[in-house]
């Protein structure tokens, strides 16, 4: 299996717990094609670069996920398949990727252990 992540951009019009029930169809759909969830990053509501559909924000959400090459279409599929969603984009995570996430989300902690 193959590390991906996806970053999905939601309706802002939509409430906390709907968002959370939209993610909660998005999981059993990455099982079921043979992957695995590993995070799921909420980035709450932000500005969007250019108007989508009437709306100026859209409430963030990154997936990371294990999974086979061969789902990913599928997988983009559904996602333009729920409205809710008004943008996403999936990427491979290459290993030096992972490497370097890891490292800088190390650092980014030792920074909070620091006394000041």
């Amino acid at each position: 299996m193959r590390d991906y992540e996806s970053l999905l951009v939601f309706n802002p019009d939509l409430e906390n717990k709907q968002i959370e029930d939209e993610l909660g169809k998005i999981g059993p759909q990455i099982e079921k094609m043979g992957g695995k969830v590993v995070s799921v990053e909420h980035m709450q509501r932000r500005d969007l670069a250019y108007e989508i559909n009437k709306h100026k924000k859209g409430y963030y959400v990154l997936i990371q996920f294990q999974g086979l090459p061969g789902s990913i279409k599928e997988l983009e599929r559904y996602y333009r398949l729920m409205d809710s969603i008004l943008r996403s984009i999936t990427l491979f995570l290459e290993p030096a990727m992972l490497a370097q996430k890891a490292k800088a989300l190390s650092e980014k902690e030792g920074e909070h252990d620091q006394p000041k």
